[in-house]
């Protein structure tokens, strides 16, 4: 017998995306009284809430782990079904199989977004992205609200298979405003500290991490915490202040004099790693595949392939994806071999 009863956690979760019983109620057709009693019945059997009523509401950390192992049995009743073949990759209701993976925010505004695009396409993936500094998205795996991410973790997590990327480098750049203004004859310690500069929060420790590689030291910084890309690159370019940016995501606006680099040809780097869940998913095995793994290919491994055919290039480092013409991976550098079938990162860094 089983001890959940899934249209209590198919309530949960429809509570915990619409954030009320009135929108749960109606994405699922039903009535108000109907949703709030399905959530009071699964607590007193649980003995433990998982709703914060509210306007919104909000799962308690349980009702999050709940809502997970849901998405997780609705991932392998999916993979069931293909293997089967009863039929089309969506459900009843039309939906696709759901992902919520946690990713940092230089990978989101550089690399993953071909993840999901490719993804998408070959494998009919719908993902939900919960965005954070890559010190910290590891955490959403440890509470349950993610079943993958895209972290600077590099220990290997309980439940969780862990899988390297390479690097994240990062380039300190200004206008050329700013740097007259502020650093007009030289960069040193002294005057970046004096100088504001920019970060997504006040978890962001890259430019402090970038001018520990370019002065050796860790300067207290006056910031401005802007959590938005597209705000941040704004503010960069008007002279707000300095900051720190993936290389490829301001390739433009390098080469058009907009923003100059602070010290040029320093870098620094992050290392960073695919950790997913251990569960037995055909589709989260193929998503997370090493490319360099042998053996006989699978239908699943022809299916995801069948259209990313690479070609090198004349430097025999790196190789370039014939279909989409972007760079996907180096293979003679940093001894790194594997990687996501879809994660497209550079192991010499992005």
């Amino acid at each position: 017998m089983r001890y959940f009863d899934y249209s209590m956690l198919d309530t949960l979760a429809a509570v915990g995306a619409e954030r009320s019983f009135e929108g749960a109620a109606q994405a699922l057709g039903v009535t108000q009284s109907a949703v709030s009693q399905k959530i009071k019945l699964l607590e007193t059997r649980l003995g433990a809430i998982l709703v914060i009523r509210g306007r919104p509401c909000k799962l308690t950390p349980l009702g999050t782990r709940l809502c997970n192992h849901l998405k997780q049995v609705d991932i392998l009743e999916f993979d069931l079904k293909e293997a089967l073949s009863l039929g089309e990759r969506d459900d009843a209701n039309g939906h696709s199989r759901r992902f919520r993976v946690a990713i940092n925010h230089d990978s989101l505004i550089s690399w993953f977004p071909e993840v999901i695009s490719r993804a998408s396409k070959e494998l009919d993936i719908r993902f939900e992205i919960i965005p954070n500094d890559q010190d910290h998205t590891a955490n959403h795996l440890k509470n349950g609200e993610a079943i993958a991410a895209v972290s600077s973790e590099s220990r290997v997590m309980h439940g969780f298979r862990r899988m390297a990327l390479g690097n994240l480098s990062y380039t300190a750049v200004a206008s050329s405003e700013f740097l007259e203004t502020w650093l007009s004859s030289d960069c040193t310690v002294k005057k970046l500290s004096r100088a504001p500069c920019l970060v997504y929060n006040q978890m962001d420790m890259r430019l402090r991490h970038w001018c520990l590689e370019a002065f050796g030291d860790q300067p207290v910084l006056d910031a401005h915490a802007i959590p938005s890309f597209p705000c941040y690159r704004r503010a960069c370019l008007d002279g707000v202040g300095w900051g720190l940016f993936p290389r490829t995501a301001i390739l433009d606006e390098l080469g058009a004099g907009q923003l100059a680099e602070i010290r040029p040809g320093v870098e620094s780097k992050t290392k960073i790693y695919w950790h997913c869940s251990y569960m037995e998913s055909e589709t989260l095995a193929v998503l997370s595949k090493p490319s360099g793994a042998r053996g006989r290919p699978t239908a699943s491994d022809r299916k995801v392939d069948a259209g990313f055919r690479k070609i090198r290039c004349e430097n025999k480092s790196l190789q370039y994806d014939a279909r989409f013409r972007n760079r996907v991976s180096c293979c003679n550098t940093n001894g790194f071999r594997s990687r996501p079938v879809f994660i497209g990162i550079s192991p010499r860094g992005v």
